[in-house]
């Protein structure tokens, strides 16, 4: 028994180790494609976010400013369109128990996932949001972004 528990340890340990070195690689290649999006003009950068697991990336960076929905919306939409992103869906999310709004775009590149959130009443310390995702659930899109890329 002891010996079938430390055959399936290595193998776990293998396999986790191979699975946090691809989320690595892909954490790199999100990073790359988060850098070729040339930030707004006169827009403040509250944060920048990372989190990778076994088979999952997710970067997030949280902007402030006081321009509109529309100006900025229309901006970031042709700086992902310029670099192969695909526009796919967008939706209104309204967030209970508060009052804010959502507007909530997605788009999508090979299996990588673009999210671009605008708060429309503001009542965060952010403004909008542009995360890019692999093997993580989109609530908003409906699918997962395949670990295989």
């Amino acid at each position: 028994m002891s010996m079938l528990f430390s055959i399936s340890a290595i193998c776990g340990v293998i396999l986790s180790s191979c699975n946090n070195s691809e989320a690595k690689k892909v954490s790199v290649k999100l990073e790359n494609e988060l850098s070729l999006i040339v930030p707004m003009d006169n827009i403040t950068l509250i944060k920048h976010y990372v989190s990778t697991g076994r088979s999952k990336v997710l970067l997030e960076d949280s902007y402030s400013t006081s321009k509109p929905f529309t100006n900025v919306s229309k901006y970031y939409d042709a700086q992902l369109l310029k670099h192969g992103w695909q526009f796919r869906s967008e939706k209104e999310i309204k967030n209970w128990p508060s009052v804010d709004v959502i507007i909530h775009r997605t788009y999508s590149k090979n299996n990588f996932i673009a999210n671009f959130d605008y708060s429309k009443s503001q009542t965060y310390n952010w403004t909008f949001t542009l995360a890019f995702s692999w093997g993580l659930y989109d609530n908003h899109f409906g699918h997962i972004s395949s670990p295989a890329y």
